[in-house]
């Protein structure tokens, strides 16, 4: 059998059908289902483990501080444990501190030592100005104080030092610089040698000196994390244990390598812009003149040109200009996502040229690797220490005076560029590359195979019997795209398997459009958003225009064809898009109006709104299979000029920000140009992305050789297939739907989008549609007049019938499912956040004494904003403050009895509520920062948290501790502090032969340790687990069920299958499971063996003495393997 495969890949799915390409009958369809590899899921961890570095780093510090204080007899004195620190740091200025006071306030700024460096690249803070604002606020303070003595005035005026409102609800920030507060202690410190003869120069440095000062001590950022004891694969320790000596930095790491092994260069490096230009310019043709090439002489001279003048713009009309040249008698440029020319004319460069002329330095008499060095630690560095540290270590020798321009300016030279990437080639490469540039005509490929430094590609992987997808992806730098692209080419390698490689006649492929699953739900979302705004728009705009009755529109609605017309008779005004005639809204019911291609679907390939106008039969009929470019050009008549057509396309209200169909109206290039029609066939039916690419040659590169096609297709093309093809809707309430976007991909090798090819006979002056298969020709009025089925258009060649496959009814069982399981050890063992808990007072006990439980503890972080006012009144009985401040809680509750929890706006509908806080309305009614706590004297604090009671305390890992550092059941104020939320891992299930039952005992991440080099559950916790769920030494193992491990549950002649998720801990034999073919169940709905699920959609059921359990291997492609017994892994003896 000799097939044709489709594969949509998505972002955590891959759709896979097959087609016999002699029936042209779906042979096998299924859908993969993966979790979506994201960056930001595992931002947690990083964030995590950053924290407890920066921890780690933080206590080796103090300790450092801590040895050294003691062994020049300053000791820790524990009876100023209640005297505030910013009350020693300002008296030690100007007098006398004792050693345990000296301790004391070195200890607390080593602790608080501030931030290395300040940037213009700095991040937005909470307040409403930018973060570098007020920290340049606080560099101004500190012209006259020291942090300490601005933190100690805000202490006792306002009322707090930590960032954040103070108590006159003024945002402040405690950020102030290392290099602060090393000046502030070796103040301090100076005045104390003349009470401590200890304090020597010795003493103040080891503490505060900029070079290794125990203030300034920061891990060089290019060495990585790791040392010689725990070396990390991160760090500059990676391969210790191998070599026996540390990497000098971890550059080769950050950066990577070219193909001929050798770091990359920066994007900003001046050899990486020339090579860019030239390159650019050896893509060029220049069809105005005999010598269709630019010369070497003519690139030496524009090269120089741009190094040496000073230019405040210059673009590609100056780059033709330069050679007297005009931008249409040049082709061959890189066209951007804008469709327009682009050539590389060393922006960055020119930028950096002005920042070196503010300081006198001519950069083009700066040796171009110098420059090339700098670009390279602008781009590796976000800090200006570490910027001051690479310099140090680089091996070039860069002058002092450009070493001080580069420290000052680094921002700005840092964002000089586009972007701060890395260049496809090493310095090295450019270095060969650029005069071979200047020399030849050739492209950097042919360029670099005539070298002999890169390989003909096209056929590495033609010998091997299974696309490499590891190797793949290494090109690929999204992690979305990569898990995706990995998991899609195990599918096809299942295919190839299953077919043979010498049977796969054509291959097609549609990739993800969004970066990641989030971004997804946003596109979908924005989606649904817009067509909903549409729709009313339209609808409004049309009833205004109409003066119709709502009961006649809604009845007119239901005609798909008035429908359809209704959004661009409000987009345009009312007026056909061609003449600018008024169109009536009853003419929208009739054949008098009509919605065009604005470039023919035969040419454009484009079925969207942006190629679609509504316009009066005339109009359409007249133009024919034009642009309307060229319809104005033969005066078809249209009743006004081309000029006062596009003033009107670019006026027009309804096409502001829509770029895309602007540019089909207002086209002036030959439609009928082949390289016209390829741009329109890259831009609607070829994904040229650059994973699009990579996935694209490798496949060809496995298929090198043979007659196998293959193609990576846009999802326009499929979404204009769904629509052509009445009944194919797409709905996402399913994961079939990957299926069917498949077997359209599997198809559209044998898709004809247009049977008929426009022609024009300038003798008759006539224009005919003629048959491309038939060759029979018909009037260009007819044409317009038939249906798309009577056009043949998008029809299938020889398989008229195909579409009705994919009817759901007839294809929808057919389709097989293959899900991802989830087994990996070492994810989150926990919820990161940590918690504390309050005895509860809940009854009393039968001797009377009250009855207390242990109850978790949440916060409202903010009562002020309406968020935190739900919170607020969803918990206000379980709030700590009723119980131990009832006045307090009285003035909250007659606030929220009394004010609204919204006002009232005006815009431009009329009046509309906006949810806030009634604490908000009270606040600004009286003019006061915040409502304060009750106290007698009327002073009490402003209110800004809450705390209350959220739930009993369930399963946790406990981190108490007491004084001295040791894990204890309870802190001394009988709290408790703890991790919640534990993750499951698995679940083995048990069969006990006398009970006739299965029995499911959990597992959690944190039952997990790491011994001997694998991760695993000590045999005694283990244990422990089987007790507490009363598994009968007799019972026996079956097997062991992770995150989306398929079961079949079988009882009482019903079955139900199912992708089992995690043991639900509360309940004895409780579980959850996810339904096969969505991604949850619906609300109360019925399903065999359990009944309905909960009213949330959520299945919680138990395992009954009777049901029997089932677990479900299936390959990539979805077949099963049924499991009944296995062997029982994981357990760790001792």
């Amino acid at each position: 059998m000799k097939v044709s495969i489709g594969l949509d890949i998505g972002i955590a799915s891959c759709g896979w059908s097959v087609i016999d390409t002699q029936t042209g009958n779906i042979d096998n369809l299924g859908v993969r289902l993966f979790t979506a590899r994201n960056s930001d899921n595992n931002k947690t961890r990083r964030d995590a483990r950053s924290s407890r570095r920066l921890i780690r780093r933080r206590r080796t510090r103090l300790n450092d501080a801590k040895k050294y204080l003691n062994k020049n007899n300053f000791l820790e004195d524990k009876t100023l444990k209640n005297i505030s620190p910013y009350e020693l740091r300002v008296k030690g200025l100007s007098k006398k501190l004792t050693k345990g006071e000296i301790y004391k306030v070195i200890y607390h700024i080593i602790k608080k030592r501030g931030i290395s460096y300040l940037t213009d690249e700095a991040v937005s803070s909470d307040s409403k100005e930018s973060y570098k604002d007020q920290v340049l606020q606080n560099k101004e303070l500190l012209k006259k104080y020291t942090p300490g003595e601005i933190q100690l005035r805000r202490l006792k005026e306002d009322g707090r030092v930590r960032t954040g409102y103070n108590n006159k609800n003024i945002y402040t920030l405690n950020v102030f610089t290392v290099d602060a507060y090393a000046e502030e202690l070796k103040r301090i410190l100076a005045c104390q040698t003349q009470y401590h003869p200890e304090i020597t120069e010795e003493f103040i440095d080891f503490f505060t000196n900029k070079n290794n000062g125990l203030v300034y001590r920061k891990r060089p950022y290019y060495e990585g994390p790791g040392n010689a004891v725990n070396p990390s694969q991160y760090g500059r320790w990676a391969d210790y244990k191998k070599t026996g000596i540390p990497a000098n930095n971890i550059f080769d790491k950050l950066i990577g390598k070219d193909i001929q092994g050798k770091l990359r260069a920066s994007s900003l490096s001046l050899s990486a812009q020339i090579y860019n230009l030239l390159n650019d310019m050896n893509n060029l043709t220049i069809t105005s003149r005999e010598n269709e090439k630019f010369t070497r002489d003519e690139k030496k001279r524009i090269v120089k040109y741009l190094l040496e003048e000073d230019l405040t713009r210059f673009g590609i009309k100056d780059f033709c200009k330069f050679f007297s040249l005009k931008e249409n008698d040049i082709k061959g440029w890189r066209v951007n996502n804008k469709d327009k020319h682009e050539i590389h004319l060393l922006n960055a460069y020119r930028n950096w040229k002005k920042v070196f002329a503010e300081y006198d330095v001519e950069l083009f008499k700066i040796d171009r690797s110098i420059i090339d060095e700098i670009a390279k630690i602008v781009t590796l560095n976000t800090e200006k220490d570490a910027i001051i540290a690479t310099l140090e270590v680089s091996k070039i020798k860069i002058p002092d005076n450009i070493k001080d321009i580069v420290i000052e300016e680094f921002s700005q030279l840092r964002n000089a560029g586009s972007n701060h990437s890395w260049h496809s080639f090493s310095i090295k490469t450019l270095n060969l590359l650029i005069p071979e540039l200047y020399n030849t005509t050739e492209e950097q490929n042919t360029i670099l195979e005539r070298l002999g430094i890169k390989k003909d590609l096209r056929d590495q992987y033609s010998k091997l019997s299974h696309i490499p997808a590891k190797e793949i992806v290494k090109e690929i730098f999204n992690p979305t795209v990569s898990r995706s692209v990995t998991q899609s080419i195990n599918v096809l390698n299942a295919l190839i398997d299953k077919y043979g490689k010498e049977n796969i006649e054509y291959i097609t492929i549609e990739m993800p459009r969004d970066k990641n699953e989030d971004d997804q739900k946003k596109t979908i979302k924005k989606i649904q958003n817009l067509n909903a705004e549409r729709r009313e728009k339209s609808h409004n705009y049309f009833l205004e225009k109409s003066g119709w009755l709502e009961s006649k529109f809604e009845k007119e609605l239901r005609s798909p064809a008035f429908a359809r017309k209704l959004y661009y008779y409000y987009e345009q005004d009312g007026k056909c898009a061609y003449t600018g005639q008024i169109i009536q809204p009853d003419d929208l019911l009739t054949n008098a109006t009509e919605i065009d291609h604005i470039i023919p679907l035969s040419i454009s390939l484009d079925d969207s709104l942006n190629n679609k106008v509504l316009v009066t039969a005339h109009a359409n009929q007249v133009k024919g299979q034009r642009s309307p470019k060229q319809a104005f050009d033969e005066l078809v008549g249209f009743n006004r000029s081309w000029d006062e057509y596009k003033q009107w396309v670019n006026n027009n209200k309804g096409y502001l920000g829509k770029k895309y169909k602007k540019a089909n109206l207002l086209l002036e290039e030959d439609i009928y140009n082949p390289s016209i029609q390829k741009k329109f066939v890259n831009r609607n039916i070829n994904d040229t992305r650059y994973s699009s690419r990579v996935v694209l040659n490798s496949v060809q590169s496995y298929f090198y050789g043979t007659d196998t096609k293959i193609k990576v297709v846009t999802g326009s093309f499929t979404h204009t297939l769904r629509k052509k093809w009445n009944g194919l809707e797409k709905t996402r309430e399913t994961h079939h739907h990957h299926a069917v976007d498949a077997s359209l991909c599997a198809i559209a090798p044998f898709i004809k989008i247009s049977q008929y090819e426009y022609i024009y006979n300038e003798d008759e002056n006539k224009k005919y549609m003629v048959d491309k298969e038939t060759g029979e020709a018909i009037s260009y009025q007819n044409y317009k007049k038939m249906n798309l089925d009577e056009r043949h258009c998008y029809q299938v060649k020889n398989w008229h019938n195909f579409p009705a496959q994919l009817d759901p009814l007839k294809i929808n069982d057919k389709i097989k499912f293959s899900h991802q399981v989830d087994k990996k050890w070492n994810r989150q063992v926990s919820d990161a956040t940590i918690y504390t808990t309050r005895q509860k007072k809940t009854g009393v006990n039968k001797d009377g004494s009250v009855k207390e439980e242990t109850y978790t503890i949440n916060t409202i972080s903010d009562i002020y904003t309406f968020k935190g006012y739900e919170l607020y009144k969803k918990n206000e009985n379980k709030l700590l403050m009723k119980e131990l401040d009832p006045q307090t809680f009285a003035i909250l509750h007659d606030i929220a009895q009394k004010y609204p929890a919204y006002v009232e706006k005006q815009d431009s509908k009329g009046v509309k509520k906006v949810d806030t806080s009634p604490f908000k309305i009270y606040c600004d009614e009286n003019n006061i920062p915040g409502i304060q706590k009750y106290s007698r004297k009327g002073n009490g604090p402003l209110i800004k948290k809450l705390k209350f009671y959220k739930e009993k305390l369930g399963s946790h890992i406990n981190i108490s501790k007491d004084q001295n550092g040791n894990l204890v059941e309870f802190t001394s104020n009988h709290r408790k502090i703890f991790l919640g939320s534990l993750k499951p891992w698995r679940t083995d299930v048990y069969y006990d032969e006398k009970k006739d039952l299965f029995q499911l005992v959990g597992i959690k991440y944190n039952h997990l340790i790491y011994k001997k080099g694998k991760y695993g559950i000590p045999k005694d916790v283990y244990d422990e687990l089987l007790k507490k769920e009363k598994i009968n030494e007799t019972a026996q193992f079956k097997f062991s069920l992770y995150k989306k491990s398929l079961i079949k549950i079988s009882y009482d002649n019903e079955e139900i299958y199912g992708l089992y998720n995690s043991r639900q801990m509360e309940n004895h034999n409780y579980f959850e499971m996810k339904p096969v073919t969505k991604m949850q169940w619906d609300k109360n709905e019925k399903t065999d063996v359990f009944g309905s699920v909960s009213k949330t959609g959520q299945f919680v059921k138990s395992i009954k003495k009777g049901m029997h359990l089932v677990k479900i291997e299936t390959d990539f492609l979805g077949n099963k393997y049924y499991v009944t017994q296995e062997k029982l892994t994981g357990i760790l003896e001792d």
